[in-house]
């Protein structure tokens, strides 16, 4: 569930942001939308930065707010190339104006053009909780892999993470995952991780910890160095273990890899793998164990057919028990596998349309059940992942078709299928439907390309090459005024000129 951003007083203007509050911000307003590769493979157009649009954005809820001439632009991009931020020169433009923007309307304005980790800033911060707590013990042998992890979540969605060997600070493991190599037994230790969320100024609700993690490296004892070494066993089995290794160290069994959990559908096929070791070298046997089998299964796999109710989804734990040549035994973790009554045979696609025309987009599941009806709920939202409603039913068909017959700028935005029984229901992956002019193709073909050069005050701005062809006319324009005498595809002035 998304936490509602944190709204701001509407008294409250740009102009009381702090600086440092501003270069946060900036930061992120600097840099491309995640979804402008995807839309034009070939080039990514200089228009589509997200300070770019945050300018169009302020104009269209107030043309005096944020009335900036492409000259002006032009100079805040020019920024760049003193190693300096367009996008804190801008935000520092409005907050020296004689009437700032709200700070309402500008999260509005954030929201708009779908800059969402600048809109982290101005959400409410919320301590870090742990989801998933570090392995309580685990048991390695001298030169084995160590591997802790630690997963939190919190408001805005970037916790830090610092691991402590009993107080001592590791280096380098600021991640929720702790890996080391090849560990020895120096490495035997308690482990601990500290989750902290940056934007909470009480260090005191801003941290919590996780559960301790007990690490014990056992030391490779005399016979199995022997058997690396000859690559067999030159003692009997029964022989004892060296006098440094732990007396009980032949009989301990170390779960290299636990089954994980899983979702499947009814009627899939799910496989789970256990895998571990005996420090004393012999052999281990593997039994699985569930409510759900009327007989025992062995090996280290395990492969079943899932089957499920048929109108709501069913639940099923399954863990591994390890067992010894001498008789000692260890449990993995329990891997819980959900089976859904319900599943996708097609998934909707992004799509790229033009005004005026016609655009569908398909969404098929299935049932456990081949008799039960399935319903369609198309939603949509102008912002990836958030607040989407549902689309016109007159645009919805029952089989799980979306069709637009005449293509507007209001249908662009994201879109996700919902397809559900009656107890149960999926979402369906979500896509982009873009909405370009029927003229977009005539003005790609001769959209200028803005170069700077060097020279602090000069400008030069050029047609694509690549479209450039003869048989074409060209005409040059300041703002809606004709510059005489320019014809050819290259303008080039000084910004005095300008």
């Amino acid at each position: 569930e998304i936490p509602t951003h944190h709204k701001p007083d509407s008294m409250a203007l740009i102009s009381d942001l702090p600086k440092q509050k501003l270069r946060e911000i900036a930061t992120y307003l600097d840099r491309f939308p995640s979804t402008a590769s995807r839309l034009d493979e070939e080039r990514i157009d200089q228009e589509n930065e997200f300070w770019r649009l945050l300018i169009r954005a302020l104009n269209r809820v107030d043309r005096s707010m944020c009335n900036y001439t492409s000259v002006q632009i032009e100079t805040l991009a020019s920024e760049s190339l003193n190693q300096k931020s367009p996008s804190l020169e801008l935000l520092l433009s409005l907050q020296q104006m004689e009437d700032p923007p709200s700070l309402e309307v500008f999260v509005k304005c954030l929201k708009e053009i779908g800059c969402t980790k600048a809109l982290n800033i101005f959400k409410s911060a919320t301590p870090p909780r742990i989801t998933q707590q570090p392995q309580a013990k685990l048991e390695l042998t001298t030169g084995d892999e160590l591997l802790l992890t630690c997963d939190a979540e919190c408001e805005p969605p970037e916790p830090q993470f610092q691991w402590f060997k009993r107080q001592t600070p590791i280096p380098m493991a600021t991640s929720k995952t702790l890996r080391i190599r090849r560990v020895n037994e120096n490495y035997t230790e308690v482990y601990v991780c500290r989750v902290m969320n940056p934007h909470i100024n009480d260090s005191r609700k801003a941290t919590v910890f996780s559960n301790f993690s007990q690490v014990k490296v056992y030391p490779l004892n005399k016979s199995s160095l022997i058997q690396q070494e000859t690559g067999g066993s030159s003692e009997p089995s029964h022989a004892c273990p060296s006098l440094n290794a732990h007396p009980s160290s032949s009989d301990t069994i170390v779960i290299t890899r636990h089954p994980r959990s899983t979702t499947v559908h009814h009627g899939e096929t799910v496989e789970l793998t256990c895998e571990a070791h005996c420090l004393g070298g012999g052999p281990v046997e593997y039994q699985w164990s569930s409510k759900l089998l009327k007989e025992k299964k062995y090996g280290a796999k395990f492969v079943a057919t899932m089957s499920c109710a048929k109108h709501h989804e069913s639940k099923f734990c399954f863990h591994c028990v390890v067992t010894s040549a001498s008789g000692a035994s260890k449990n993995s973790n329990e891997a819980v596998v959900t089976v859904q009554p319900i599943w996708f045979t097609e998934q909707p696609r992004p799509r790229i349309g033009y005004a005026g025309e016609k655009a569908v987009l398909i969404c098929k599941a299935q049932a456990a059940d081949p008799q039960e009806n399935i319903t369609y709920l198309w939603l949509t939202s102008k912002i990836q992942d958030r607040n989407f409603v549902p689309v016109d039913r007159e645009l919805q068909t029952e089989d799980g078709v979306l069709s637009f017959d005449n293509l507007k700028d209001k249908d662009r935005g994201f879109y996700c299928c919902q397809a559900a029984n009656r107890r149960f229901f999926l979402t369906s992956d979500v896509v982009r439907l873009d909405i370009r002019l029927r003229s977009d193709k005539e003005v790609n073909q001769v959209a200028p390309v803005i170069r700077v050069t060097k020279q602090p005050r000069s400008r030069v701005l050029c047609m694509n090459e690549k479209f450039c062809g003869d048989g074409l006319h060209y005409k040059w324009f300041k703002g809606s005024k004709e510059i005489p005498g320019e014809t050819r595809n290259i303008l080039e002035k000084c910004l005095v000129d300008l």
